[in-house]
């Protein structure tokens, strides 16, 4: 809003089912934020694309409030949407905020981290940044792909194909309308020619015993 007040709603997120405690990135560029997170990427459970162009665009930079709406009424505000954010404590120009009950800038909703301004200029990974994002670390990526101790999959995200060290007796995907879609699968190999890009919920069978794992097609 650079501080103009609210904007009202600019963007509405797909009404999908989410749990307490699920992190949500929402992103302009997923090829771009993957690579910059690398594994980490993986370890949010809901990863949302934005549009970058048009009337449904998201444009704020880092000095800009945002507002948290639900049915019409903001129940959360990160900032001050009155107030250009440019040199106050929550600025986070080329930087990041992350809600933390240990964080020392307080809004309605909770405390927040919120980043040195300009830490990531000039890095090509959160990880080789001076402010590495605080819900990464090197071991996300391989706790978050595990269904438990024996089974996983990889790539997620995936394009087209997804490997796993299972022997599969059946899997299916459910879509965010939760409709049921079968995938072909051999030798440990998953196949998706026939799902559009989204969030899926995977289905995996391997020796009577059932598994349930978020995926997302790109």
């Amino acid at each position: 809003s650079n501080g103009g007040g609210s904007d009202s709603i600019e963007l509405t997120l797909p009404a999908i089912s989410v749990n307490a405690g699920d992190d949500i990135l929402l992103v302009r560029d997923t090829n771009a934020i993957h690579l910059y997170f690398g594994s980490c990427f993986n370890s949010f459970e809901v990863i949302i694309p934005v549009l970058t162009t048009g009337a449904a665009a998201v444009s704020q930079n880092g000095n800009d409030a945002i507002e948290l709406f639900k049915n019409g009424t903001v129940v959360e505000t990160f900032g001050d949407i009155n107030v250009d954010g440019t040199g106050t404590p929550w600025e986070y120009a080329d930087s990041w905020a992350y809600k933390d009950a240990t964080g020392s800038v307080t809004f309605s909703g909770g405390n927040w981290i919120i980043g040195p301004v300009g830490c990531t200029i000039g890095s090509n990974s959160t990880y080789t940044s001076s402010c590495p994002y605080p819900h990464c670390t090197q071991t996300t990526f391989e706790s978050n792909i595990k269904f438990n101790d024996d089974i996983f999959i990889y790539p997620n995200p995936f394009n087209e194909i997804i490997e796993t060290n299972a022997d599969l007796t059946d899997v299916f995907v459910t879509d965010i309308s939760g409709k049921n879609i079968s995938l072909n699968f051999s030798n440990r190999q998953i196949f998706t020619e026939n799902l559009s890009k989204g969030i899926y919920s995977l289905h995996l069978k391997s020796q009577n015993k059932s598994y349930v794992k978020k995926i997302i097609k790109q």
